[in-house]
């Protein structure tokens, strides 16, 4: 469940947590330049706890025939699965392996045909990659982590989750301490309590089910399918 709040409201809150409400001291864009700072941190605090459950995004890339590379989109993080496409359902889908560097050549162009019938993705820059080159037009999902969203103007909001945005409201609290020349352990201790908080909370959002290992004979693969 979203619990957006805005740049103004996270901003009034950082000045009231660090003392400094009706001071002009820091001016409003170095206030907002640290809380999208603070914000792409607790970005990757909780994508280290449990990456898959939070801004998760998904995203269609059109194959053709004849082209291997294409664009990542441009809110990419981290990814979580690439699938190919083979109805309109959702269950309609064939997860795609990753090749391995050392299998970059394995699905090249022989005399003859193939060296492999697999198809594989593989990540290289800002760019996916897949082979062998694709002969046909299909549709590939990306299922990934978006990035962080800078907040521009006061109304942007940022989505906190559970009041997860407490901790963006005091590191820069911290921050703003800090130039001040101000002592910051009391901001600092409250920070780090909110962080263990966080931490818990997002490990325990599934409470029906805990992770498992995958079974991966289980399942069809896209070697059933052949290439593209």
């Amino acid at each position: 469940m979203a619990k957006n709040v805005t740049l103004g409201d996270l901003r009034s809150e950082a000045r009231e947590r660090a003392n400094m409400t009706g001071s002009g001291f820091i001016k409003n864009p170095v206030w907002n330049g640290w809380i999208n700072k603070s914000i792409q941190r607790l970005y990757n605090i909780l994508v280290r706890s449990f990456g898959e459950d939070y801004y998760f995004k998904e995203a269609d890339i059109s194959i053709v025939s004849g082209t291997e590379e294409y664009d990542l989109p441009t809110d990419f993080y981290k990814l979580l699965g690439v699938d190919l496409k083979i109805g309109t359902k959702r269950q309609d889908r064939i997860g795609i392996e990753k090749f391995l560097w050392k299998d970059r050549n394995r699905y090249s162009y022989r005399p003859g045909g193939f060296v492999g019938r697999s198809f594989r993705y593989r990540m290289m820059g800002g760019s996916i990659i897949f082979v062998p080159e694709p002969t046909g037009a299909n549709t590939v999902t990306l299922s990934y982590i978006r990035t962080a969203t800078d907040l521009v103007v006061d109304s942007d909001s940022f989505d906190g989750i559970n009041g997860f945005e407490e901790w963006v409201i005091l590191d820069v609290a911290i921050k703003a301490r800090i130039k001040e020349e101000s002592d910051v352990s009391d901001l600092v201790l409250e920070r780090n309590i909110i962080r263990e908080e966080i931490k818990s909370d997002a490990k325990a959002r599934d409470r029906g089910e805990g992770n498992r290992v995958s079974d991966v004979n289980g399942f069809e693969s896209i070697d059933d399918y052949g290439t593209f």
